[in-house]
Order: structure tokens, then sequence, then C-alpha cells
């Protein structure tokens, strides 16, 4: 076991994903400083961070902020901070101050040009699709008239997202990173209003199936764009919100031609880090279609670790230069993640449909699991998100 042991700044520890990422290091016995958008979330109630800053704060200055935290751990001479981003625009902030904070941090990020190309749906999926590689069938939209083309012609229900999710987004939706609209008629008065916002508009045609035909290819690649973990398929055995959400239960399975598959495409990008990227199987073909790419932790990427892989830890051994000691592999095949606040309101939803029953919910949370809310050590965020709540509602 190295004794390598780097303070490890989390960007948007106030997320579900920085909690689990923190308590996994925290576990880990590295020391972990949480940077929030919102510091006042139940999520920064851990035990798992040694300090809260702001993201407004930080941000102000990072500099200061970290030559800050590296007088305050002592270590300065041992190991520079390690910056890992939990969000989508957070990537994007450290990409934009890359030049400013390498001096002064680790880290492991793809070039701009690789992010433009995975981390932008549209360039994303114009690329795919130019390289012949299977996606559902695809509009981008930039004005009213293309909205008009494509109520014409692509096959409804369809899904609609923006090229890159912003606060604006998710205020305009309403809290949604993905809308369905299920009838033609439907699309110009939904998205026209979104145009302002952000162009183009990615509209792809539903590709029959439920949560169960969701997988996700989970991948840490070296600055050489080697794989530096075997990479992690995981299916999705339910969502929260149904259908269009995040997953709420999922489990590594084989399949290893969606593995080869992402490492070539990847590759070929020169991409840099811990990513996913998103398929889903046409139930009635049975033929996968490539959904989008994400450059950053995955919510449910903590599964690796229940499935022996250390993906956290290589993650931060990668960022700082250091040897990975032994090989990474597989060592616990069928590992499951949940969190038990979304997949109980998915396993109710799924009941009034008369589609699960309680005896088959109990099944499915059978075998080794990683609870992403859950943890009797660190009660103290889900006891706050459970009072909070009933405060809220009175």
């Amino acid at each position: 076991m190295s004794r390598f042991t780097p303070t490890v700044v989390l960007l948007g520890v106030d997320r579900l994903i920085g909690l689990q990422l923190a308590r996994i290091l925290w576990q880990r016995g590295v020391p972990v400083v949480g940077v929030a958008l919102n510091p006042r979330a139940h999520y920064c109630r851990t035990r798992a961070v040694t300090k809260v800053l702001a993201m407004e704060d930080f941000e102000a200055d990072p500099v200061a902020a970290l030559a800050e935290l590296s007088a305050g751990s002592g270590r300065e001479a041992v190991s520079r901070p390690i910056l890992i981003p939990c969000l989508d625009e957070l990537v994007w902030w450290l990409a934009e101050r890359r030049e400013e904070l390498a001096p002064h941090a680790d880290f492991l990020l793809s070039s701009d040009d690789c992010l433009e190309r995975l981390a932008d749906k549209a360039v994303f999926c114009r690329e795919l699709e130019a390289e012949g590689y299977p996606l559902p069938e695809t509009r981008l939209c930039a004005d009213a008239p293309a909205l008009e083309a494509a109520a014409r012609t692509l096959t409804f229900p369809v899904i609609v997202k923006p090229p890159r999710r912003s606060p604006e987004w998710m205020r305009a939706t309403g809290g949604s990173k993905v809308l369905r609209i299920d009838e033609a008629e439907s699309l110009l008065p939904r998205c026209v209003p979104l145009l302002s916002i952000t162009t183009p508009l990615v509209l792809q045609s539903w590709v029959p199936g439920g949560d169960d035909c969701m997988y996700s290819v989970f991948v840490c690649l070296d600055r050489e764009s080697r794989p530096a973990m075997p990479p992690v398929v995981v299916r999705k055995l339910r969502q929260w919100p149904p259908e269009i959400g995040v997953g709420s239960l999922s489990q590594q399975v084989e399949e290893p031609e969606l593995a080869k598959l992402v490492l070539e495409i990847l590759a070929a990008r020169g991409f840099v880090g811990t990513g996913s990227m998103q398929f889903k199987r046409d139930a009635e073909t049975g033929r996968f279609v490539v959904i989008e790419m994400n450059t950053r932790f995955a919510l449910n990427f903590p599964i690796c670790e229940t499935c022996g892989v250390d993906a956290t830890w290589i993650q931060c051994l990668l960022a700082a230069g250091q040897a990975i000691p032994v090989p990474p592999r597989i060592t616990r095949p069928g590992g499951k993640w949940i969190c038990w606040k979304r997949d109980l309101a998915s396993a109710m939803v799924y009941r009034r449909r008369g589609e699960l029953t309680i005896g088959a919910w109990l099944r499915s949370l059978r075998g080794r699991k990683r609870s992403a809310d859950i943890m009797l050590r660190d009660p103290v965020p889900t006891l706050a998100d459970v009072f909070g709540k009933l405060l809220g509602s009175r």
C-alpha cells in the first residue's frame, strides 16, 4: 500500500458524487477538502472532509487558497494538492484555469479540444455519426425552422438535451437534465424558449427499452490515453425518475465489446482521466447505441470500488505522477451500487404501475453493494437531508 497521502480538493463536494468520493478517500486515510457551490447543502455535513470552502471564495483566488491548504497540511514538500472536479461545469472551470493552477496543484484533465469533442453533446453526436458509430436518430436544432423539420422527420417520443448542461437550463426545465416529448405537436412550444438558453438543442428519438437497458462503461486513462484500470461496464437496474433520470440501482456486468468500443473512441481523441460513456440497448433489436459521454466521475462510478477496482485512488495517483503499485483488476464481479433514497422512490412508482412487487424489489437488492447516500459511520448528511425535507414540507 502506497504511503503517498496528498490533500485532495473535491470541487463540488455538495453533490452526491462529491460526498461518495470524499468518503472513499476518508476511509483510505486521505485528507479531503471540499469546495461547494452551496456550502449549506446537507452533503457538506460529512465527517469525510476536513473543511468546506465556498466555491465563490475559492475561485476568487484559487492560487492563494491552494497555498494556504498546502501550508496547513504540513506536507508541501511531499505532495501538492490534487484537484478533482465532480460536476460538468467545474470540469470546464478547471480547464479554463489550467495554466494558472498547474504550478500549484495536480489534476488529470484532457485537453480543451478533447473535452469539446466529448463533453459537448452536439459535437460528440456530430463526430460519432460521421465516423459511423451507432447513435439514436439525432437532429441538432439551432432555430425554429430546424425544430419544425425535426418534428416532421423524427420518430417520437423524442429526448431533448443541451450541448452543455447549465444552471439556466436546469431552471428552465424545472431541474430536469433532459426533456421527453411524446408528440410532434409539443416540440416547438416546449423547445423554442430553450433556444434562448442554449443552442443547438440535441434531439434524439427514444430508443425502446426500460431502465435496465441503460449501460455505462467507466474508464480511467493515463496521460498517454492508456487504460490505467480495466473498463468497468455497469447496467442500470432502476433510475430516478424512471426512464429519463439517473441510476438508483446498478450492477457490474460483462460486455467486452462495449468496453473495447469506448477505449477505441477515447484513445482516438486523446482522452485523459476518469469518464464514462453511456449506451442503451434497443429492446427490439438488441443493438447498442451510444447516448453520451461524461468527462468526470459519474454518480455511480464508486461501483468500481465495490468490484475491487480503486478508481478514485487511481485517479489521484495518476494526477500526481505516481506509479500504480498493483495492476488493477475486477476481483469482485457482479457488485452493485444503490442510492437508497432514489431507489425507494423509483420502486414505489413501478409498484404503483404494477411492474414491480415488494418481493422482486427485495430480490434485486441481493449481493454485495455500495450505498451512495447512507453510511453508518457518517450519518449526518442523510439525517440532515431527511429532517430538512420534513421541515420543508410543513
